[in-house]
């Protein structure tokens, strides 16, 4: 059993890891109740990778237990990876270190493509997709909103339940462009609902393993530069309906 693809994995980790920290040091994003909510987050997956290693070195382990632990240990490795990759997004974007240039390209096109980009996670759920993606020819940030539709149709697969179903509309407007993507999941209470957008904030704590509660923080930051809005709509047992209005830039 060959383990290289996941030993790279561990190293794009630890690289992540100690760019992060010295970006954070560059910055003075260093404020004590971000540093609290960031020791927080990744306290859990250490701990965990802390754990399961020390079970693996068990002489009596059976092989589908090392195995069991090992997925375990490298599902934690890709949280800290997701982590520490969000949080320098973020850095960069309240810091206005991570602007590109607008360029024209198919809309339509790059919000397939983040579909296809996540068929791994859709299809071990079955969720099907309804699609409305007109023929769209879009000037704007192209990087970061691959980035803003990856994390915001992973959320929806996040939350939709398995054999569930995910809508993605596109809109050409007046003067821009509306992307809408609903899902019939577990839905949100009007609570989780005005602090969907805060760092760090995870309404379902049962899911809590899953994510790091920086996704659509991060969304609603890019929307932002982009001088776009975001809201949502949403009701519990029903699923969620997240609306993205952009101006053409």
């Amino acid at each position: 059993m060959s383990y290289d693809g996941d030993l790279e994995e561990l190293e794009s980790t630890i690289e992540n890891f100690n760019r992060m920290v010295r970006e954070l040091n560059s910055v003075e994003i260093m404020r004590n109740d971000f540093i609290a909510d960031v020791s927080h987050e990744f306290k859990t997956p250490l701990s965990a990778i802390s754990g399961y290693a020390t079970f693996l070195q068990d002489p009596e382990l059976s092989e589908e237990e090392k195995k069991e632990y090992i997925k375990k240990i490298f599902f934690n490795i890709e949280k800290l990876n997701d982590l520490t990759a969000n949080i320098l997004h973020l850095s960069k974007l309240e810091h206005q270190q991570f602007m590109e240039e607008p360029a024209s390209y198919r809309l339509d096109e790059q919000i397939r493509e983040a579909i296809v980009f996540l068929e791994s996670k859709w299809s071990k759920k079955k969720i099907e997709f309804e699609l409305e993606l007109p023929q769209i020819l879009y000037c704007g940030y192209r990087t970061l909103l691959f980035q803003v539709w990856t994390n915001m149709i992973g959320n929806a697969i996040k939350y939709t339940e398995a054999g569930g179903n995910i809508a993605v509309y596109l809109k050409q407007q007046d003067g821009g462009v509306q992307v809408i993507i609903s899902d019939n999941g577990m839905g949100m209470t009007e609570e989780t609902q005005k602090h969907i957008f805060d760092k760090f904030y995870q309404g379902d704590t049962a899911r809590r393993s899953e994510g790091n509660g920086l996704g659509l923080a991060l969304c609603k930051e890019i929307i932002k530069r982009c001088n776009g809005e975001i809201h949502v709509e949403s009701t519990p047992g029903v699923g969620s309906v997240f609306i993205v209005t952009l101006p053409i830039l």
